[in-house]
């Protein structure tokens, strides 16, 4: 008798905020969207990830939103049994805004780390956040029709979704369309 055995899963955490949260927290950074920094070089979205002082302040700006995130990240570490990383409640975050045509490209943010993104605000033309598969195999026998062939993942933008996920996943930001809306706040727990 012959049976497969699914093991190694990859820990995501998904997770909606109470909808007054994320109504409070969408009306800040709509009134502050015009402070964030454009880029004109290859990284064609709206960022302030490399600005000293942030359009939101994670702990002072939007309280309610970071317990949500840190009840989250608590869950995720107690399913994950991260017991070796003592969480020290140290966030480095950033907030993005996308129009049309932008992406993010694959890319990861190293090993022993949660890293999450939060959807401020999202409309059917926003790019989604695809997660490549881990597993090598895929890249020799990459069968769409098998669940152990999938090579990639894709979420989709939605308004008040917050996403946890291990740092080392290598992820990217799907092309937005026209008249899209589609902000986030993205962070990593320091460890």
């Amino acid at each position: 008798m012959s049976a497969f055995k699914n093991i190694f899963p990859v820990p995501m955490l998904e997770h909606f905020v109470p909808e007054r949260i994320a109504d409070d927290v969408e009306k800040l950074l709509v009134s502050k969207l015009d402070s964030i920094p454009r880029p004109t070089d290859d990284a064609p979205h709206s960022t302030d990830y490399f600005e000293p002082k942030k359009v939101i302040d994670l702990y002072t700006d939007v309280p309610e939103l970071f317990s949500e995130i840190q009840d989250c990240v608590n869950k995720f570490q107690e399913a994950c049994s991260i017991k070796n990383l003592p969480h020290t409640n140290q966030y480095v975050w950033w907030t993005q805004d996308y129009q049309e045509g932008d992406i993010h490209k694959e890319h990861e943010h190293g090993m022993n780390k949660i890293s999450g993104v939060y959807w401020v605000r999202a409309n059917e033309n926003a790019g989604g956040l695809s997660f490549r598969n881990p597993n090598p195999y895929v890249e020799y026998a990459h069968n769409e029709y098998s669940q152990y062939g999938y090579g990639k993942y894709e979420f989709q933008p939605i308004k008040g979704k917050l996403l946890l996920f291990p740092s080392y996943l290598k992820h990217q930001v799907e092309p937005s369309g026209k008249n899209v809306i589609r902000s986030t706040i993205a962070f990593n727990v320091v460890y």
